[in-house]
Parts: structure tokens; sequence; C-alpha cells
């Protein structure tokens, strides 16, 4: 099992910038690896585990097949927290033995014969080590492909800024000196919440504020961050909507 906090920044660009990527002298001195990762994901005709908060899929990295759990913790709260477990299997074999938290694996359990495959991403990853300074270590991954659900298909286009080693300021910086050659974009949505939108054939809904949560422990600047940052994911979220409808 996996259970961490992620400091990463999502980005999306063009195909053309995309193609310039490797060119910046950020990535000059890192030979990138390659591998093609598809997965697909599995939920209830209502969207149980979508509500729930659970990810149920199965990724295919090389030759390998895994299952995958997630539970993720709630958007903007100071302790969440991400729950993962991972096992070898075939695909399409719902096996859940592995999950360690008992309340998890009994849901998911007495949803068996309702889950069934949501949608799918399939992209070629190129990923570098970046060692901007002594005691820093970020992985950049640029992912391309699409997502499919429905019949109906998403272009993939984005890097992903993922901290191995140092502070969360160094994923800024090394997304800034990326900014001064490319143009990048902010992305709120990951390629889960994107495929879940592709499964939906409805016009682009407003997102509402979430409730933010804040005690009367915290600090000023704490309180102060947590309300900004709720914000912006309020203003990001319906970035997209305002552009493409009315």
């Amino acid at each position: 099992m996996n259970m961490n906090l992620d400091h990463e920044l999502n980005l999306s660009l063009t195909p053309g910038v995309a193609g310039r990527l490797a060119k910046h002298s950020l990535l000059s001195e890192a030979a990138p690896t390659r591998e093609r990762v598809v997965s697909t994901y599995f939920d209830t005709p209502d969207q149980r585990l979508r509500r729930e908060r659970v990810v149920v899929g199965y990724r295919k990295s090389g030759s390998e097949w895994l299952s995958s759990v997630r539970r993720c913790g709630r958007p903007l709260h100071r302790q969440a927290k991400t729950a993962e477990w991972e096992a070898a299997a075939e695909p399409g074999e719902l096996d859940f033995s592995h999950v360690e938290d008992e309340s998890l694996r009994a849901l998911l359990e007495s949803l068996r014969d309702e889950l069934q495959p949501a949608f799918t991403t399939s992209f070629t990853r190129s990923a570098w080590l970046l060692e901007p300074r002594d005691g820093v270590r970020i992985e950049l991954s640029l992912d391309r492909g699409w997502i499919e659900a429905a019949g109906r298909r998403q272009p993939i286009c984005e890097v992903e800024l993922d901290l191995v080693a140092g502070g969360v300021a160094d994923l800024f910086s090394t997304a800034g000196k990326l900014q001064t050659e490319l143009r990048l974009h902010p992305e709120a949505a990951n390629k889960l919440q994107r495929g879940y939108q592709a499964c939906i054939d409805a016009p682009r809904q407003a997102v509402k504020a979430l409730p933010i949560a804040t005690d009367g422990q915290m600090s000023t600047i704490a309180g102060f961050r947590t309300i900004a940052l709720a914000c912006l994911r309020h203003l990001q979220s319906n970035e997209q909507g305002v552009r493409e409808s009315d």
C-alpha cells in the first residue's frame, strides 16, 4: 500500500509546443524514458465509486498489467491523503483481496456485479528526471494520447511535474523556467476527471464552490492560503466551460 501526500503540477500544452519540449534547456542533459500506458477505469452505471471518491482500474505499463484501487482524500482538506493498493493481475478480473481497508473492500465486493468499464486512457509517456539544483529532483512527464468513453475521444497532451526531493517552491520555480520558452497552461482537471466528463453526453455544468476546511487552530497565513487555493480551484474548474459554452 502507498499512502502519501502528492506534490505535483499538471499543465496542458498544444501538440506544437509538446514537440519543442525536449529541446528546452532544462531537459538538455537528461535522457528520457518512454512507455505506453493503457488504463481502464470501472464504475457502476450510476457512478457510485465516483461519489465515494474511489478509483478502480487496470493499468498496462509495458507488458505488465496491474490492478489498482485508490481511495482519494477530500479536496482542499489539510490532512487529505490518498490510499492506494496495487497488485499484478489479468485485465478484467476484479480482485479486491489485496485491499487492506476492510470497509472499502466490503463496499467493492457488494458492488462487484454492477462494475463495468467506464472509460479508457491510452497515452505514451516520456519522462525526464530533472535536478535543477543540489538536493532537488523533479520528474517531468509528457503524456500524449487519448481518453475514450462511450464512443467519444478527447486528446491528452499534458505535462506533469512531480516532486521527488526538495520543496514545493522548486516545482513552481521549474514550471516558471519552462514557461520562459514554452506556452504551458495550468490544468485543473486530471485524466480521471476528464474521463468521467467524457462519459456524460451533456452540456458542461457550472462547478459550484466546495466547503472549505478551516478551524480555529489555523494561523492567519494558513487560513488565507486555504481560502485562496479554494477560490483558485473554483475559478479553474469553470474555465473550460466559460470558454466553450454560454
